[in-house]
């Protein structure tokens, strides 16, 4: 599983939700849209696997979220990999964009630890 995320602070919510929901995930983090679609460039060259789902924030440095999503849909090997959405934005044109690159999630960051560490279960859903 491939996180994409620039705020520390989440990165470890993340994985305390992993570590909550008890999964066995292998996890890659990118601190920004320029590192992942590296990343991504890389599969492609050496044949390796996707990951089985990308974790993205939208607001991003160097590339923003959508901007990764569109190097992914249009990649060989990883065009179809399920991609879930996490991001501040409240914005109902994010959503209404992130759903027309085929996101399989979109939430709003959660305000609370205890909401966040339900993350966990959606990861389950979705890999």
């Amino acid at each position: 599983m491939a996180v994409v995320e620039d705020n520390i602070g989440d990165i470890f919510l993340v994985r305390e939700a992993i570590a909550a929901a008890k999964l066995d995930v292998d996890l890659y983090f990118f601190s920004d849209g320029d590192e992942i679609v590296q990343f991504f460039a890389q599969i492609e060259e050496d044949s390796v696997r996707c990951p089985e789902l990308l974790l993205l924030d939208l607001n991003l440095p160097k590339r923003d979220g959508f901007q990764v999503l569109s190097y992914l849909r249009s990649s060989k090997r990883c065009a179809s990999m399920r991609v879930a959405v996490m991001t501040s934005s409240r914005a109902r044109s994010d959503r209404e964009k992130s759903a027309s690159l085929n996101v399989a999630s979109y939430f709003n960051k959660p305000g609370t630890y205890a909401e966040f560490l339900k993350i966990g279960d959606l990861i389950r859903e979705l890999i």
